[in-house]
């Protein structure tokens, strides 16, 4: 009888360790995913950028919308597209934040993920 007692107590301590093991790893783990994703966010932008200096050269202007590197914005010099659509979503599926007027890097564009 002592004896089932004892592997009782000992099979819930083991169970309470590996929980606790799985408490501590399992935020860092999902840090790590979250991260991942912040990283193919950044790499998602530079065929977009590339598009947006294309489409600067093309027609002395930049695109007022990301759309107008898709559809024809009816300006001349364009020469699109420059992107597929499925090109302009951050790896959660939302639309990448384009400002033409730069509020965070006067002078240029804007081109923001919040993820």
């Amino acid at each position: 009888m002592k004896t089932e007692n004892i592997q009782t107590i000992i099979i819930i301590l083991f169970i309470l360790i590996i929980l606790l093991f799985a408490g501590m790893i399992a935020p860092r783990f999902f840090r790590g995913m979250e991260m991942t994703k912040w990283d193919s966010a950044i790499l998602k932008m530079a065929p977009i950028e590339s598009a947006i200096n294309t489409f600067l050269q093309n027609t002395s202007q930049y695109p007022a919308t990301l759309e107008d590197l898709i559809y024809d914005p009816q300006i001349t010099g364009w020469a699109g597209p420059y992107l597929k659509e499925n090109q302009l979503y951050d790896p959660w599926n939302r639309l990448y934040i384009y400002n033409p007027n730069g509020t965070y890097n006067p002078g240029t564009y804007d081109l923001i993920s919040y993820g």
